[in-house]
């Protein structure tokens, strides 16, 4: 039944005001609130059940281009340099962490997992975490990693970091764990598995740290140009990379060894998701293509947007993809075009779903504006498009 209104574009609609016109760079959800991030320095935190906004996040002095969000914390990366942490919903700064020398571009905020073997929990092996306990880090265009404690949601402390200094380390600064250095030009993309972090840069390579002894393991030398995207399959220890090169890499989390090149795109691979066993990029080309990652075979190619892919999203059953002036939707196990979700729009920033809801930041006749799809709600039987507002 959900998918069926996935399909038939049956779903009740919020549009949430930005006040401005501005680019939305980046958006995180749950299932209470949207948080975004816009060039302009603000961040907006909607509650998705009042259609309205809750918090305006102010601290930050430059453009947001990275969000991370957990349970009642927003953490956020800036052109200004800093990292900020917030209580979502107070709207209250609590941490502001100094120490990069420019943009900070992406970061990746990992929480203790479980890392047991299924053999340790058979035998009754006591839980194994890692991290030891939550990270924030963060990659910027000043060729540097950065890895903090995560804050205790109570605490607040907005000096605790001093400003940047060549030397390093910030004496006295109690969240900085490691400050990597090793790649060689902007850091465009970071995720991590367990207590490994995965970060690619411009300087055309992948590397793997280890945030228990704060090493790098290994660098992943092969692609030609900027690696501009990230993706791990955890189970097989795989790590995917995309490429202004046009290439795909498929590398051994373990070994560091290029495993096979997935080619097909023609230009720039900026966009990279793995889930529920299907790796799916979004190029330049306009193109979409998913991929057998056990062959290295191209399944099948999306085609229909007529300019650059400059998001989407996949639960490995459907994509939701945005380009040019559209969001479509597509069946991934057939490879075909369903519809239309939006048409007519000036530019499309983000996309993100879950199994009921659809986030979109777009503009359109020159406004910007927030929207949250539910497909999952009481929705008349004959309805037949999105666009029905709440």
């Amino acid at each position: 039944m959900l998918e069926q209104q996935w399909q038939n574009g049956c779903a009740t609609k919020q549009v949430f005001p930005t006040r401005d016109n501005d680019v939305v760079t980046c958006i995180q959800f749950d299932r209470n609130r949207v948080v975004a991030g816009f060039e302009n320095t603000r961040i907006l935190v909607y509650d998705i059940n009042d259609a309205g906004v809750v918090n305006e996040l102010v601290g930050h002095e430059g453009g947001v281009w990275a969000l991370g969000l957990v349970g009642n914390t927003v953490v956020s990366g800036s052109t200004d340099r800093t990292v900020r942490v917030w209580n979502v919903t107070t709207g209250r700064c609590t941490h502001v962490f100094h120490g990069h020398s420019s943009t900070v571009r992406c970061l990746q905020i990992m929480l203790p997992v479980d890392v047991r073997t299924a053999a340790q929990r058979r035998a009754g092996v006591t839980a194994i975490y890692e991290p030891e306990f939550p990270l924030i880090v963060t990659g910027s265009r000043d060729s540097t990693l950065r890895v903090w404690k995560l804050p205790e949601p109570d605490t607040e402390n907005s000096m605790q970091s001093e400003p940047y200094s060549d030397e390093g380390y910030e004496e006295g600064d109690a969240y900085l764990m490691y400050v990597w250095v090793g790649h060689s030009q902007s850091v465009r993309a970071v995720t991590s598995v367990g207590a490994l972090a995965i970060s690619g840069s411009y300087d055309n390579t992948i590397r793997v740290w280890d945030t228990v002894t704060g090493e790098c393991l290994r660098t992943l030398v092969g692609h030609v140009d900027k690696v501009y995207s990230l993706a791990v399959d955890e189970e097989r220890r795989i790590i995917f990379s995309g490429s202004m090169d046009g290439d795909i890499r498929q590398w051994s989390l373990d070994t560091g060894a290029c495993l096979r090149t997935l080619e097909g795109h023609i230009t720039l691979v900026g966009l990279l998701s793995f889930r529920n066993n299907v790796l799916v990029s979004g190029g330049a080309d306009s193109t979409l293509r998913v991929w057998d990652t056990e062959t290295g075979q191209q399944m099948c190619v999306l085609e229909g947007h007529t300019g650059p892919i400059t998001c989407f999203q996949h639960d490995g059953i459907k994509v939701v993809s945005g380009g040019d002036s559209t969001i479509k939707l597509w069946n991934l196990k057939t490879g075909k075009f369903v519809r239309n979700i939006s048409a007519g729009l000036g530019n499309i920033w983000q996309v993100d779903f879950d199994g009921k809801r659809l986030v979109t930041a777009v503009r359109a006749n020159d406004v910007t504006f927030v929207e949250v799809f539910n497909y999952g709600g009481n929705v008349a039987d004959d309805c037949s498009c999105d666009n029905l507002l709440l």
